[in-house]
């Protein structure tokens, strides 16, 4: 059931890029700047904090919904780490911003930029929120 909701929630944000017309824009240049500036690195973080041992057994913990404190671990920091990444990337976009605003701005160069900036905090928000479930799950929480 985490696995549908995760495909679910993505699918959202997909179905709202598609409405706002923004879909071939996130596509074609920012998607691919924040899977290699925010998720990558993330994994990576992830893989250093703990093991790839410990993010299988996250896996195989989320799958099974069995309570287990390594996951749990393992999710709040991946979570955290995400979400400042996500931070991290945007504030060098802003000043990357700032350093090329002229009197004539180049349309195309500042609106990729923003772009990239605004979705490098979104995506390591949708970090943060898919994390944040997957330790709820793995903790062993009933409501």
């Amino acid at each position: 059931m985490y696995f549908i909701s995760c495909l679910i929630f993505i699918a959202t944000i997909i179905l709202g890029l598609w409405f706002g017309n923004s879909l071939p824009l996130f596509l074609d240049q920012t998607f691919p700047t924040i899977l290699g500036l925010v998720i990558v690195p993330t994994m990576f973080f992830a893989i250093s904090i703990h093991s790839f041992n410990s993010i299988k057994i996250t896996i195989k913990a989320v799958k099974k919904s069995e309570t287990n404190l390594l996951a749990q671990r393992v999710f709040h920091s991946c979570g955290n780490v995400g979400l400042l990444i996500g931070i991290t990337v945007t504030l060098i976009n802003f000043i990357s911003i700032g350093y090329n605003w002229s009197d004539s701005p180049s349309a195309g160069y500042l609106s990729v930029a923003i772009s990239t900036a605004i979705m490098s905090t979104f995506i390591g928000l949708v970090v943060k929120v898919l994390c944040l479930v997957g330790f709820y799950r793995v903790q062993g929480y009933e409501g």
